[in-house]
């Protein structure tokens, strides 16, 4: 990690991948107008811009729709990498099924609010509860609720997620690594939310299986996250960029920290920077 501003020579850059909640997206989980002139800037200069997020597929397709993006994009924090225009699958994985029903029983008994992201696309709990209501209301739409998720589990979804206050997942990401210890993937992904995904896939794995089917190498890719779920990305990339707010864990992996200011515009103030 390196704290001192250090500005890339923007040739270099070919690939930018980029989380949303907490690094394009304010605290008010809208996109600043200055951030999103900032990603036509790049896309406009020939860099080839790419979201990847812990959101479902349908709901990042609706942000390229609104943005003008083509390509890839890594969802679910990395078990779906689908092409945005064709459909096309370029990688996939589950959370195996056993696995998920023994996290979806134990999520019952603790009373801890999950949500079910299922392959057919969509984000489901059984029951509607206050941290639910406040996922659905930071992503833009209300959660499913179904009443079979039992099935849904046993079919391998895409991941779990755990949602409660800070100290509570604190306690189970811990408890959960042991838990499931080489039959899932722990990570935190905001303070108030625990993912389970499938063995070895987390962001990282997507934005590289993007960046390959699109022909680029980590020595041109530029990306940038704020959590721990956005770790592994940050290092891969040559030029991984931590927010000031970001986890320890992102900023640890990181090539540089950006400077404090409004972090709606973070990201819009360092491609200003880029371009002079």
């Amino acid at each position: 990690m390196n704290d001192s501003l250090v500005l890339p020579d923007i040739s270099a850059i070919r690939f930018a991948a980029f989380d949303m909640d907490g690094t394009l997206l304010g605290p008010d989980h809208d996109m600043h107008p200055d951030n999103i002139a900032a990603l036509h800037n790049l896309r406009d200069n020939g860099i080839h811009v790419l979201l990847a997020s812990g959101r479902n597929h349908d709901n990042i397709s609706s942000w390229y729709r609104r943005l003008d993006l083509t390509g890839p994009i890594v969802s679910g924090n990395g078990a779906l990498v689908k092409d945005f225009a064709t459909g096309n699958i370029i990688q996939e994985a589950i959370v195996e099924p056993a696995t998920a029903l023994d996290v979806l029983a134990l999520g019952r008994q603790i009373g801890i609010t999950q949500v079910v992201d299922h392959t057919d696309g969509r984000a489901v709990v059984e029951h509607q509860s206050y941290w639910g209501d406040v996922v659905g209301e930071r992503c833009g739409a209300a959660l499913g609720i179904v009443d079979n998720i039992d099935d849904l589990c046993a079919a391998g979804p895409r991941k779990l997620l755990w949602v409660d206050d800070g100290e509570t997942i604190a306690y189970w990401e811990s408890e959960l690594r042991r838990l499931l210890d080489g039959k899932a993937h722990i990570c935190v992904s905001g303070a108030e939310y625990l993912e389970i995904l499938p063995v070895a896939t987390h962001k990282g794995t997507g934005v590289m299986a993007a960046a390959d089917f699109l022909g680029f190498s980590a020595q041109e890719t530029l990306s940038a996250g704020d959590s721990d779920n956005d770790a592994e990305m940050l290092a891969w990339a040559k030029f991984g960029l931590a927010m000031p707010h970001a986890t320890q864990k992102a900023k640890a992996a990181a090539w540089h920290t950006l400077p404090s200011g409004p972090p709606e515009t973070l990201i819009a103030r360092f491609v200003e920077s880029l371009f002079g």
